[in-house]
């Protein structure tokens, strides 16, 4: 009798915990009202732990796996459509940095709050194109915590039944994202779009900065950056006139003298400006942070004229770190080198501005002579023949 006793109340015990789902036309009933309600074309049949369905252009698949335990019971939905399989996302609604695969690199897309959520993986391109504010906010859709987006299919899974008043919701929340994945536009297109209309200019600047990597010539590219010349954030402006050349010097010129560019993006500016930035340049070789003095300094490599090279040297006296060292003496070679191109240590005479005289070379024996072209430069170093 106490057995009796005991297998009834262990059986009405899982009845309660199974509840509604446990019967099969529990799913069929929530997903024919769901199918009916987001105007699914419902492809399953009655009574079945699996139904099958399909939305615009989507297959859609909700099982109810029973399990071994009712700790292995839950309701898995799918959604599959023309997905790029060099996207991978997962949503992680806890407020936790997710972290990439082993050998995969972390894709950001410049909206703190999405990137703090959302894990992205696979093609920047694909992945920047496809990030638009609606992707967004479809992606930190609460509802779908935990997706992913792996092998092209779009997947969410909860532990035990579908709950009867939010599957309809989750369902429509899940194919309003796999629609917002799909990519039915041409990559610069939609890169463009974002750079220009994006409401924030982090992903503006980072739209923009890959297609002038990829694409600088497109014309989606090139219409994209005009369209950015005039934002009133500093570095989406600045990486809009460095990518229309000759025509972005008026804005170049405008944000130096307005002081908005931190010295990174300074030196980057000052160097589009060629000799005109020179004395920028110089100026930044004492800012504080090591990366500025040595992109001002290679800058000062490729554009300075020959009047940098007695402040490279003196600069360069006293150095600590070798990298810095280094840079310095490949600028002054670089600089003797496109007016005169003549050896280190060797004396060329060449026509031009003519006749001045610059006692330098970073890497020769003191006294070295070269003669060059441009008046009035007339520099001196002691230092001593560098051993390699």
């Amino acid at each position: 009798m106490e057995v009796l006793i005991a297998a009834a109340a262990l059986v009405a015990i899982i009845a309660g915990l199974g509840g509604y789902a446990w019967r099969p036309a529990g799913l069929a009933d929530r997903w024919q009202q769901a199918a009916r309600m987001l105007d699914f074309e419902d492809t399953s049949e009655a009574a079945r732990l699996r139904m099958t369905g399909s939305h615009r252009g989507l297959a859609v698949e909700v099982t109810y796996d029973l399990g071994y335990s009712l700790q292995g019971r839950k309701t898995v939905v799918v959604v599959r459509g023309d997905f790029s399989p060099d996207l991978r996302v997962r949503i992680d609604g806890t407020g936790r940095l997710p972290t990439a695969g082993v050998g995969r690199r972390r894709l950001l897309i410049g909206d703190e709050r999405f990137d703090r959520s959302v894990l992205l993986e696979g093609d920047d391109h694909i992945a920047r194109a496809l990030m638009t504010p609606a992707t967004r906010e479809a992606l930190l859709d609460p509802l779908i915590s935990g997706a992913r987006l792996t092998d092209e299919a779009l997947t969410w899974s909860q532990i035990g039944p579908p709950d009867p008043e939010r599957f309809p919701q989750r369902l429509r929340a899940l194919t309003r994202l796999g629609q917002r994945l799909l990519l039915n536009e041409d990559i610069v297109d939609r890169l463009s779009a974002n750079a220009c209309g994006d409401p924030l200019t982090d992903v503006r600047l980072r739209n923009l900065e890959l297609l002038a990597r990829q694409r600088p010539d497109a014309p989606q590219t090139l219409a994209a950056a005009r369209i950015c010349l005039d934002s009133t954030y500093a570095p989406l402006a600045l990486r809009a006139a460095l990518m229309l050349g000759d025509d972005g010097l008026p804005r170049i010129e405008h944000l130096l003298g307005a002081d908005s560019l931190p010295p990174l993006l300074r030196a980057e500016a000052l160097t589009a400006l060629g000799a005109r930035g020179e004395d920028g340049l110089l100026t930044l070789t004492h800012d504080p942070a090591l990366d500025v003095r040595l992109v001002a300094v290679r800058a000062l490599g490729h554009c300075g004229r020959l009047s940098a090279v007695e402040p490279l040297t003196l600069y360069q006296q006293g150095l600590i770190f070798p990298e810095e060292r280094a840079a310095a003496r490949r600028a002054i070679d670089r600089i003797q080198a496109r007016h005169g191109g003549g050896e280190r240590g060797a004396v060329s005479l060449l026509a031009g501005e003519g006749g001045a005289i610059a006692l330098v070379d970073g890497e020769s024996a003191v006294g070295d002579v070269s003669i060059v072209t441009e008046p009035g430069d007339v520099s001196l170093t002691e230092e001593p023949r560098w051993n390699s």
